[in-house]
Parts: structure tokens; sequence; C-alpha cells
């Protein structure tokens, strides 16, 4: 089912001056803006996608590595905050940051 397409003439017309199309010089510069809008709502949409993955693959990642720190006895990986170490990262270096709960955020 295709919407019905929208009579625009009328509607600046009935309007009352609230809406006017753009005059004819600055309309090559708003469809330049248009197609720019519509490649960042692609890219928006590219990146969204991206990030989720992300996200999941590291929510994913980090419970097997602690499931892996549990088994080989470090109980207390469950409570204790737990990342990747960003200045390693940085290097190409992969390491992890095991850091104990304050005293008060223990369960």
């Amino acid at each position: 089912m295709q919407e019905e397409k929208r009579d625009w003439k009328k509607i600046v017309a009935d309007s009352n001056g609230k809406l006017v199309f753009v005059p004819e010089q600055f309309l090559e510069a708003v469809k330049e803006w248009n197609n720019l809008r519509e490649q960042l709502k692609v890219m928006i949409a590219e990146t969204s996608q991206l990030e989720l993955k992300t996200r999941v693959k590291l929510d994913t990642v980090s419970l097997a590595m602690r499931e892996f720190f549990a088994a080989n006895g470090r109980k207390e990986i469950w409570t204790s905050d737990v990342g990747l170490e960003s200045g390693a990262l940085k290097d190409g270096q992969f390491i992890i940051s095991i850091v104990d709960p304050l005293p008060d955020q223990r369960r």
C-alpha cells in the first residue's frame, strides 16, 4: 500500500505564510545538504549497529573470562572490577585489569 502524495502547493498556500518554498537561489545548497543528511543517517545506523555488536562482544568475552578465572581459583572475580587496560590496548597489548571492590561494595 503506497502512501498518498501530499499536495505541497496547497499546504504551503494554506499555511498563512508559516510555510514557504525554498527560494530558487538556495535550492541547490539545500539539496546538497539533504544528500549529506541522508548519508549521515546511513552512517549513524551503521555506527549504532557496530556499537551494539561491540558491546555484546565485550560482555560475552567478559563473562567467559570471569568464568575462566572463577574456575581457576579467583572466586572474587564476580565482584571485582574487571576490564581491559586501555594504555596497553594503545600499544597492541591485551592486559586484563582486576581490581578488588571497595569493602562497602562487597556482597
